[in-house]
C-alpha cells in the first residue's frame, strides 16, 4: 500500500546530451530537447545530411562475442536476465554512426562498457537507440525514440539504432495491483471486479492483499458472502481464508501469477478496522520476541497454504509475500516516525525479522517437498518486501562494506534465505529525473545482497510496487518515470514489475477532510463510492468516470500486447 515519500513535486531535470557529462556512478536523463538544436537546426541537418552521405562511416554490428570486454558481467545470467537472450547474442543487432546524438528522453548509464551498452538497450521494450562513449569510464544512453537527431557538439560518442530486441514477456513481466478502493466498476464483488479490469487491460500477473487486513476491509463492494460477522471475533488461518468462495473465483481466472500479501493469524486480536492496534498484529514481533511457539505456528500456517495452492490449482505460481519491510520495522515508533525513512532501526527488530522471515520461509520450503511432483508445473515462492533500498546502495557504492543505514536490504536479507524479495521501489523511481540510476543501482544492489534458497528462481527479485501520482505531475513526467521503471526494470533482470494500481485506494487532504477517512477500506461503504477526482489521492489506472487513464494504462496496455512499435 503505497505511502508517499514527498518526492512527487520536486522539480524535473533537463536533458544532458551524454559526451558533456561529468563521471560518477549515476544515470541521469531528459526531458526536453536541446535549445541548441533549435538555434541552429538548418546547419545541423544539413551536417547530418553529409555525413550520412558518407556511407563509410555506416557500419552494421552483429553482436559482441561473450569474449568481449564488459562491466556489468553476466548481464544474460541470473543477474540481470538480459531478456532471456543468451551470452552470445546479448546485444542484438544495430547500426552506428559516429559523433552523431540522437537527442530524447530515456536512461543514462555510467561505467558500461560498448557491449553491455547494447545488451541494455536489446533486453528494453522501447529502446530505439544507445549511445556510447569511452570517456568517463564508459557512458551510455539508451534512448526511446528514434526521429529526432543532431550531430553531436562532441567528438568520441557512437549512436546506434538497434534493429533486434529480445525484452521479457511483458505478460509474464508487468502487473498491476488490486487493494482496496475508492469506487468500482460492475456489481460483482469487489475482489473479482478489479480482477477483471486488470486482466482486460492485458496483465496476466495479478497482487492482492490477501489477508494482510480482514477481506471485507479492502474488498468491501459489493461482496456479502464476507463472513464478517464470525470474522469479526476470529481470524481464521490463511488456509481458511484460501478457501472462500471470493479466493476460489479469483485463483480459477485467466492469471498465471498471483502476488498475495499473505500473513498468518498468529497474535491477531479483534479485526476492527477502527482499532489501530489491531492493524499491528501481523507484526507482533515487532514489538517484542516471537516465542518459539509463535514461529512454529507460523511455519504450519505457511506450511498449510502453499500444500493448498500446490494442490489446487494446476500452472499457476502463487508468491506469498510481506508487505513493505522497512515500514515493518518501524511500527513501534511513535506514529509521526512510522513513516519516516530517518527514523533508526534496532538491531533487536532486525533479529526478530530474521527469525520471523525464516518461519515463514521453512513453512514453503517443507511443503514443497512434501507435495514434490503432485504439484506438477504449480509453483509457490516466499518473498520479502524492502522499501527503503536508494540510500544504502548509495552508500555502499561510496563506502564499500561499510554502511551506515540500518535498512532492511542491509540488516536483514543476507541473514536470512529466501526464496525471493519484492522491492516497492518509490524510493527510486519517483526522485525528480526519473532515470538518475538510482532504481538501477538499488535492483542490482538487492541482488546482490539477496540469500537465495535452493528453490529460488532464476529471476529472484521483483518490484512490488511502483508508479506515479498522476494528480500531482504532468503527464511527461509521468509517462517518463513509468518507461524508465519498465525498460530498466525489463534490462535488469526483474522477475515482474506490479503498477500501482487499478482503482485508487486512498484520498488526498481535501478527501479526508469530506469524508473523515484516510483510505478506502469497508468504512467507505456507508459513505458509498468517490467518484469525484478531485477527492483522490492520484494512483490509479482505472479513472473513476470509468475510462481508463491515459496515457499511463495506454502505454501498460500496448506493452501488454507487444505493440512495442506504437510506443513514441
Amino acid at each position: 500500500m503505497h505511502r508517499p515519500l514527498d518526492l512527487e513535486m520536486r522539480p524535473t531535470h533537463q536533458h544532458r546530451p551524454l559526451e558533456g557529462g561529468a563521471g560518477g556512478g549515476r544515470v541521469s536523463t531528459g526531458g526536453a530537447l536541446c535549445a541548441f538544436t533549435y538555434r541552429h537546426a538548418s546547419k545541423i541537418f544539413a551536417l547530418l545530411a553529409v555525413g550520412l552521405v558518407i556511407a563509410t562511416v555506416l557500419t552494421r554490428h552483429p553482436s559482441e562475442s561473450a569474449s568481449g570486454k564488459g562491466g556489468f558481467a553476466g548481464l544474460s545470467g541470473p543477474l540481470f536476465g538480459g531478456g532471456g537472450s543468451s551470452t552470445a547474442t546479448v546485444g542484438g543487432a544495430y547500426e552506428c554512426i559516429p559523433n552523431v546524438d540522437y537527442q530524447d528522453f530515456g536512461s543514462s548509464f555510467k561505467g558500461v562498457s560498448r557491449r553491455d551498452c547494447a545488451a541494455l538497450c536489446n533486453a528494453m521494450p522501447n529502446c530505439r537507440v544507445w549511445q556510447h562513449s569511452t570517456k568517463a569510464g564508459g557512458s551510455c544512453n539508451t534512448r526511446y525514440n528514434n526521429y529526432t537527431s543532431f550531430v553531436s557538439a562532441y567528438e568520441g560518442v557512437e549512436s546506434c539504432l538497434q534493429t533486434t530486441h529480445n525484452p521479457p514477456d511483458m505478460t509474464a513481466f508487468l502487473g498491476i495491483a488490486h487493494w482496496q478502493g475508492c469506487y468500482f466498476k460492475s456489481a460483482k464483488p469487489f475482489l473479482l471486479d478489479g480482477a477483471d479490469e486488470v486482466r482486460r487491460l492485458g496483465a496476466k500477473v495479478l497482487k492482492v492483499a490477501f489477508n494482510f487486513h480482514e477481506p471485507w476491509n479492502d474488498y468491501p463492494w459489493h461482496s456479502p458472502e464476507w463472513p464478517t460477522d464470525t470474522w469479526r471475533t476470529w481470524t481464521p488461518p490463511p488456509v481458511d481464508v484460501a478457501k472462500h468462495p471470493y479466493w476460489k473465483s479469483l485463483f480459477k481466472m485467466d492469471f498465471d501469477t498471483y502476488i498475495l500479501i499473505a500473513y498468518s493469524n498468529v497474535a491477531r486480536s479483534s479485526p476492527d478496522p477502527e482499532d489501530w492496534k489491531s492493524w499491528l498484529d501481523p507484526w507482533y514481533w515487532v514489538f517484542q520476541d516471537p516465542t518459539s511457539q509463535q514461529l512454529r505456528d507460523e511455519t504450519a500456517q505457511f506450511y498449510e497454504l502453499t500444500e493448498h495452492l500446490l494442490t489446487t490449482y494446476p500452472n499457476k505460481t502463487f508468491v506469498l509475500q510481506m508487505w513493505e519491510g522497512d515500514w515493518t520495522l518501524r511500527q513501534d515508533l511513535p506514529v509521526d516516525q512510522r513513516y519516516n525513512f530517518t527514523a533508526p532501526v534496532s538491531r533487536a527488530k532486525a533479529d526478530r525479522m530474521v527469525k520471523w522471515l525464516a518461519a515463514r520461509q521453512a513453512g514453503v520450503t517443507k511443503a514443497r517437498k512434501a507435495v514434490g511432483d503432485k504439484a506438477g508445473s504449480t509453483k509457490v515462492y516466499h518473498a520479502a518486501e524492502v522499501n527503503l533500498v536508494r540510500d544504502s546502495a548509495q552508500e555502499h557504492a561510496k563506502k564499500g562494506r561499510v554502511v551506515v543505514r540500518q535498512d532492511m536490504v542491509t540488516t536483514v536479507l543476507p541473514r536470512v534465505a529466501l526464496d525471493m524479495i519484492s522491492y516497492s521501489a518509490y524510493d527510486s523511481t519517483l526522485i525528480p529525473e526519473a532515470c538518475t540510476g538510482a532504481f538501477f543501482e538499488a535492483v542490482r544492489f538487492i541482488q546482490r545482497m539477496h540469500r537465495r534458497t535452493a528453490e529460488a528462481p532464476e529471476k529472484a527479485v521483483y518490484v512490488g510496487e511502483f508508479g506515479v501520482n498522476t494528480m500531482s505531475t504532468d503527464w511527461d513526467d509521468s509517462m517518463e518515470k513509468i518507461k524508465n521503471a519498465v525498460n530498466v526494470g525489463a534490462a535488469a533482470g526483474l522477475a515482474y514489475l506490479i503498477y500501482w494500481q487499478m482503482f485508487d485506494n486512498a484520498l488526498n487532504p481535501k478527501g479526508k477532510e469530506y469524508y473523515g477517512l484516510d483510505r478506502c477500506d469497508s468504512r467507505m461503504v456507508a459513505k458509498g463510492p468517490v467518484y469525484d477526482q478531485q477527492y483522490l489521492e492520484g494512483f490509479f489506472l482505472q479513472h473513476p468516470d470509468m475510462e481508463y487513464l491515459r496515457p499511463p494504462a495506454s502505454y501498460l496496455e500496448k506493452m501488454l500486447h507487444d505493440r512495442f512499435d506504437e510506443v513514441r
